[in-house]
């Protein structure tokens, strides 16, 4: 028996090696297509279209329609789930702290004095990630529409004048992602995300090219 162990774990390496490669490969496959669902006029020069938009590189990186505004059931219930594993949010109150503690601080202010950049250079991660946690707080019951609207006119606010396009935007939340990712060790993330990002400047049915950056969104 002994002497079968060694090959056994080296079975078990080589497998669980090649199963991380071919995760890679599907995630990185996933974060440059863009899935519609068709029959859809979301994606037009609204809230609704401008919050696609920002939210569109989830969308994508999940295989899910970047012109769908409602979730279906079954995917509200896995927002409930990210909101809990990846945010620790499982009640409206902790949802709204968190929203509180992006709009006021973030990592926009560490990750500045860490690089001596402006943080306009962050801030897109910070607001961005707000817009995504507004939509899903929406959806997950855990947020009012009325509130849902006050966030994405905030964080509309604070963005659409720093930022020229989209383009604007996505090289800012890069950034920030770039910097958070090398804290976590997430090496990969902001790879994924620049793929995505590249998919939506250059895809012509995109939410980057039918909505524009300055759409009102008050």
């Amino acid at each position: 028996m002994d002497e079968w162990m060694p090959w056994v774990a080296g079975v078990v390496i080589v497998v669980s090696a090649l199963l991380i490669v071919i995760g890679k490969t599907v995630a990185k496959k996933q974060a440059g297509r863009i899935v519609y669902a068709g029959g859809s006029d979301a994606l037009r020069p609204t809230a609704e279209g401008w919050t696609l938009g920002v939210i569109a590189r989830y969308q994508m990186q999940m295989g899910l329609p970047v012109d769908r505004y409602r979730p279906s059931w079954l995917r509200r219930d896995g927002l409930r789930m990210v909101l809990h594993r990846d945010w620790n949010v499982s009640s409206a109150a902790k949802l709204r702290e968190t929203l509180q503690w992006l709009d006021a601080e973030g990592h926009r202010r560490a990750f500045s004095e860490e690089n001596q950049e402006p943080q306009e250079n962050f801030l897109a991660w910070d607001y961005g990630r707000i817009v995504w946690l507004a939509w899903a707080g929406l959806h997950t019951g855990r947020l009012q529409p009325e509130e849902t609207k006050a966030w994405l006119v905030r964080a509309a606010s604070v963005m659409q004048p720093l930022y020229r396009d989209w383009g604007g935007y996505g090289a800012s939340y890069l950034r920030g992602l770039a910097c958070w990712s090398a804290k976590v060790r997430a090496s990969g993330e902001p790879g994924l995300t620049q793929t995505s990002f590249e998919t939506l400047l250059n895809d012509p049915q995109s939410p980057w090219k039918r909505v524009p950056w300055h759409t009102p969104v008050s």
